[in-house]
């Protein structure tokens, strides 16, 4: 293998910079301080920034702004295929979408499912920037962000991170900084890479395969490099980790549902008048408990004691659901159950969490795994078995890079990416078609006329033989409605004890059409109005097993980009140029599956015997068939039973998702850089660019889960509008490196000033020219000691997303942070309705009054219906409607640094760095809990107006007087101020014996993190705390730690990673220190060790190692010793982005050069 060297006396080449040439200027302007060390005085040819050699070691202690480099290595002794896992171990990111955010299937506009993000200084991943050799990589959706998952690891050299701020060369996306992955070029030669990792405990199996292939051309004029990749990673389960199962298994910790999801529970139809059971059924059915312990409230959405069904013989056991206490004691569930009386813990030695009595799914599966677990107050809580802990990824990429010197003075340029990945996600949890998502079974003693309609064709099961009109013994029953008939029920026969609603007359009545169960059916009827129809709410857990997934995606992203270019220099040495033409595209489709096309479930289920052998006709007025289908289902679906229905059942129902989205980017620059004068104290260079760039995106959602859809509505998913937008941006740019003093008096090596601008003409009406800006000083004190930083003015423009956002519903994102209605608050905060706000009774009863009107006739179910302790305690995540603006302007970003790089002793080096980035008019989604408090402060709303806007852009739900919408918009009303310190520190030391020992640590420690969501709320500072605001992630630890020591000799070495987290308090601790939730749910220090070696030998060179070697577990959190029915204990948090959830894992890779 021969790679061609680009060191100091090499040819200048700028082309691979192409965006941003200027950047040069930022490694140079401490050339003084380089050469110091070398040659006092001398001054180093001017040459890209990515070029290899020796000055790439010193990068990161010479530059004005600070930079941190990754190398190859980082990316060659790991399992992870995803580059963005690599780059969150650096203290300067904040992990955003990685491999373990595994539960997100709601595709939308600015979401895409499985793709994987990077975000700088936690201000989000639209605002920093990530480049592909100097030039922006492809964006996978309207927020401009690219899917880190489509570059490939094989092909990258290194990364350059810039995290002080750096709109001026590259443009305003870089707000926070950039990340330029650096990949391989000029190669000459073979390399095939082969590499394997495992995981100790299952799970995320990883296989790379690459190879890498270059040639010279024409005397070594040219050069063409090829490279293709191939990736693929399994999914992990969470019943793999035994700490999960430990967390499932312990009677004393909280389900892995929303509520219990395997079994049917009936009740009235949502928004009707209370329509109660009678406590003496109630009590008959449960005799084993004290009258009136389980309360005859049959809730009209979701409220009141949940009738469940046993599927197995149709009885009716009840249980909790979320903090509604309303049943205690024995529940009658003939379920597996593991009761939980010797729980297994994995912290207990020796101990191991298999062969459970009890265990398995109501389907047999999943046998020694705890799914339905007694806890101790009687309720039965059923664990998400289906979760994942790691999503899988499957990606094929190639990459060709190659260049032609047409003459001594110009060179042609071209380079290639195409990538195709697939990644899967799995929420696990099947469609929720339950309270306002159900289906109206008709019930009573009412006789059943069928459904004339011509679409349904439901024949009447009364056939009136004498014509009289009423129901006699010279009647018949139509041959559909018998035991052997279209829909296989018994109607003529007298009532049994198996089949009370049997009435032994001619004809169903409404209770024989659709047959229950003896408990189901005294229930039912014992109600004050028995005839009225009987709502069912059931998550249809059987599409697990049908289509083998609940609520789950496929996601599939190609992207492709092609850049084509010219460079050379001028004749007099002095001066380069290079001009590029860039088109890219990005193509994303997610198939969705397991949901439930509302209409098409209700439809089956108003069909006798809960659709058995339903049909339905869409066009009944083409006889013949021609060109139209007749959809069927054979079985029906399991409601009283369990069953597996027929594949027509489930495509009728439960359709295929196809969301898709298109991105499109162009650019053309040219750039010129050189050396204008030359000074007393060295040479006066500059850089000029001016470039056109043109964006565009086209999302298309499924017409099904489209708003403007009158089909059928999905249930498990929520409605999106198609969007689209496009828009182009006129740039021109610039850089001077001002030599200002060298050689001086002491004190003063050097000083050198970097000062840049560019100007930005967008395509938008309401944009003016916008103008960043930067001044940087470069003042080595000594040859040792140098004084670095400046200040950065960036305008970010608002990108594709914010601007052109249709109406975009996402659940439980964005939603208010508590239910401010409720009366049961925590921390009842200023100006709830839970008493001891800190507003005064004035605010609790006018917010009280509000919420009530709010609500509509949902406050009975809400408020009246039950007890105050049964209200929701925190959050009420809500449904947030988004909205984008296409009247937004710029958000003003001012970065302030201040460091100091030292070469402490001849081993060591060392920068320190202060920043301060503040961001005004910043562009967000406003929170939900700004908007209540708008409407329902007294000190906003002083009369309790409720036709303000805030309280016209909340919804509660008429049925339930839960949380719902939340209309909000894009605005440039936030504010955020961010300052932290870095600090860098390398040392190196050659042994003895020959070897050499090496140490690296990086840090950060954030001093505010301050967000503000508009200029007339008090801002909230977030460092230390775990929260966050503005659709920012923070960086929240009061410092993090990433430490490498290294030792190498000869052809081989080894080295230990430590990567380190402080306590981390809990959001609730900011103010109320002794609240349960700062106490028990505030994360401890965290540690992750890993271990990798490596040796090479003629042509081979062989990479292993483990990585988190102690094997340590997430943290345990959330314990609860004042919950209401028994004390809650901890569980393993799943936060993959922080705390490892895969556990010890092993790779080896070996590498061939030929």
């Amino acid at each position: 293998m021969k790679v061609a060297s680009n060191n100091a006396g090499a040819r200048p080449r700028f082309g691979a910079l192409s965006s941003a040439v200027a950047v040069a200027l930022a490694g140079l302007s401490t050339a003084g301080y380089v050469q110091a060390q070398e040659q006092e005085g001398e001054q180093r040819p001017l040459e890209e920034i990515t070029v290899t050699g020796s000055r790439i070691v010193r990068q990161d202690f010479t530059a004005n702004s600070p930079i941190q480099t990754v190398d190859q290595q980082m990316f060659e002794q790991t399992s992870a295929i995803g580059v963005e896992t690599i780059l969150n171990r650096l203290p300067q990111f904040v992990p955003a979408v990685t491999q373990f955010t595994t539960g997100d299937v709601q595709q939308t506009a600015t979401n895409t499912v499985g793709a994987s993000t990077v975000s700088l200084r936690g201000l989000g991943p639209n605002r920093n920037l990530v480049l592909i050799n100097g030039r922006r990589a492809m964006p996978v959706d309207p927020r401009m962000v690219p899917d880190t998952n489509s570059i490939p690891a094989s092909a990258i050299q290194r990364v350059e991170v810039i995290s002080g701020g750096a709109s001026a060369v590259y443009g305003a996306d870089a707000v926070g900084g950039v990340v330029n992955f650096i990949l391989k070029d000029d190669y000459e030669g073979a390399s095939i890479d082969v590499r394997f990792g495992d995981t100790q405990h299952g799970g995320d199996q990883t296989v790379d395969i690459s190879g890498l292939f270059g040639v010279n051309m024409a005397d070594d004029r040219g050069n063409v490099m090829l490279g293709i990749e191939r990736n693929t990673r399994t999914k992990a389960y969470a019943w793999q980790r035994d700490w999960r199962v430990a967390d499932y298994a312990n009677p004393r910790t909280a389900g892995g549902f929303f509520a219990f999801g395997s079994a049917a529970w009936f009740h009235n139809e949502p928004g009707t008048p209370p329509n109660n059971a009678s406590q003496l059924v109630v009590d008959s059915i449960f005799n084993e408990l004290p009258p009136g312990t389980i309360p005859a409230t049959l809730g009209s959405g979701g409220g009141g004691t949940q009738f469940r069904v046993n599927s197995s013989d149709g009885t009716i056991f009840t249980g909790l659901q979320g903090n509604n206490t309303v049943a205690r004691g024995s529940y009658r569930f003939t379920g597996p159950v593991f009761n939980g009386d010797e729980f297994c813990t994995a912290r207990d030695p020796g101990v191991t969490c298999r062969n459970i009595d009890g265990s398995g799914d109501l389907d047999g599966a999943y046998q020694g795994l705890p799914i339905f677990v007694r806890q101790p107050n009687g309720n039965i809580k059923e664990n998400n078995l289906y979760s994942w802990t790691s999503t899988p990824l499957e990606r094929l990429s190639a990459f060709a890079d190659g260049h032609f010197d047409v003459s001594d003075n110009i060179r042609v340029t071209g380079q290639a990416m195409v990538s195709r990945t697939k990644t899967e996600s799995q929420l696990g949890l099947a469609a929720a078609n339950i309270n306002q998502w159900g289906a109206a079974i008709p019930f009573g003693n009412d006789m059943y006329l069928g459904n004339p309609n011509p679409y349904f064709d439901i024949p009447s099961s009364w056939i009136d033989a004498n014509n009289n009109g009423i129901v006699d013994a010279g009647d018949q029953t139509h041959p559909d409605y018998t035991v052997n008939g279209r829909y296989g029920v018994e109607c003529d026969a007298p009532a049994t004890a198996a089949m009370p609603w049997l009435d032994g007359l001619p004809g169903c009545t409404q209770s024989e059409a659709w047959p229950t169960s003896p408990e189901v059916w005294r229930l039912m009827s014992s109600r004050a109005r028995p005839n009225e129809d009987a709502w069912v709410s059931y998550e249809p857990d059987w599409l697990r097993n049908t289509i083998g997934a609940g609520r789950s995606t496929t996601n599939v992203t190609t992207t492709m980009s092609f850049t084509l270019g010219l460079e050379g220099d001028f004749p007099s040495g002095a001066h380069s140029w290079d001009v590029s033409l860039y088109t890219g595209r990005s193509d994303n489709t997610v198939n969705q599956l397991g949901s439930m096309s509302l209409v098409a479930y209700r439809n089956v289920l108003s069909s006798p015997n809960f659709g058995r052998n339903f049909s339905f006709d869409q066009n009944p007025w083409e006889f013949g068939g021609f060109a139209e289908s007749t959809p069927s289902c054979t079985t029906g679906l399991p409601i009283m039973r369990r069953f597996q229905p027929a594949p027509g059942c489930v495509a009728m129902v439960s359709p295929s998702l196809k969301n898709q989205r298109e991105m499109t980017q162009t650019i053309l620059e040219g750039n010129l850089v050189g050396d204008l004068a030359e000074m007393r104290a060295g040479p006066l260079q500059y850089a000029l660019g001016v470039s056109y760039r043109e964006n565009g995106f086209n999302f298309t959602p499924d017409n099904l889960s489209d708003v403007e859809n009158i089909v059928s509505s999905i249930a498990g998913l929520f409605p999106n509008e198609a969007s689209r937008g496009e828009f182009d941006v006129t740039e021109i740019y610039g850089e001077l490196l001002v030599p200002i003093i060298s050689d001086g008096p002491t004190g003063v090596e050097h000083f050198n000033l970097e000062l840049g601008g560019r100007i930005s003409d967008w395509s938008m009406e309401q944009m003016p020219n916008l103008e960043t800006y930067k001044a940087l000083i470069d003042w080595a004190v000594t040859p040792r000691y140098r004084i670095r930083g400046g200040f950065n003015r960036a305008f970010r423009a608002p990108n594709l997303g914010e601007l052109f956002l249709k109406r975009t519903q996402v659940f439980g994102t964005g939603g208010a942070t508590r239910d401010w209605c409720s009366q049961n608050l925590n921390a009842p905060g200023a100006f709830s309705a839970t008493a001891g706000a800190t507003n005064g009774p004035a605010q609790v009863a006018q917010t009280l009054a509000m919420c009530r009107a709010l609500m509509g006739s949902g406050q009975f179910e809400y408020y009246d219906n039950r007890a105050i302790g049964e209200q929701p305690t925190a959050g009420g995540l809500g449904v947030p409607n988004s909205f984008g603006n296409p009247n937004l302007r710029e958000e003003q970003a001012d970065t302030y640094t201040l460091g100091v790089a030292m070469d402490l002793l001849q081993d060591w080096t060392l920068t320190v760095d202060w920043y301060q980035i503040e961001i005004e008019n910043m562009i967000a989604l406003e929170g939900a809990d700004s908007t209540y408090q708008r409407c329902l402060d007294i000190n906003f709303n002083p009369t309790g107006d409720l036709n303000t806007p805030a309280c016209r852009n909340i919804q509660r739900n008429p049925s339930t007087g839960n949380a719902g919408f939340v209309n909000r918009a894009f605005t440039n009303e936030g504010l955020a101020k961010f300052s932290g310190v870095d600090v860098q520190l390398n040392w190196s030391k050659q042994l003895a014996d020959g070897g050499g020992l090496n140490l690296n640590v990086v840090a950060n420690a954030p001093i505010h993190e301050i967000t503000q969501d508009r200029a007339d709320l008090n801002p909230v500072d977030h460092a230390g705390y775990d929260s966050c605001a503005l659709q920012m992630q923070c960086q929240n630890y009061d410092y993090r730690v990433f430490t490498t020591v290294g030792y190498s000799r000869g052809n081989w070495g080894f080295n230990v990673r430590h990567q380190y987290w402080p306590e981390l308090q809990h959001n609730d601790c900011r103010t109320a220190p002794l609240s349960n939730n700062c106490i028990n749910s505030t994360s401890p220090n965290y540690d992750l060790f890993s271990a990798a070696a490596n040796i090479r030998f003629d042509r081979y060179n062989v990479n292993f190692g483990i990585e988190n070697l102690l094997d340590e577990d997430p943290p345990c959190l959330g314990a609860n010793p004042a919950n209401v029915g028994f004390a809650l204990e901890c569980t393993h948090s799943g936060n993959g982005a922080t705390f490892d959830p895969l556990g010890r894992r092993y790779y080896v890779s070996l590498t061939m050069d030929f």
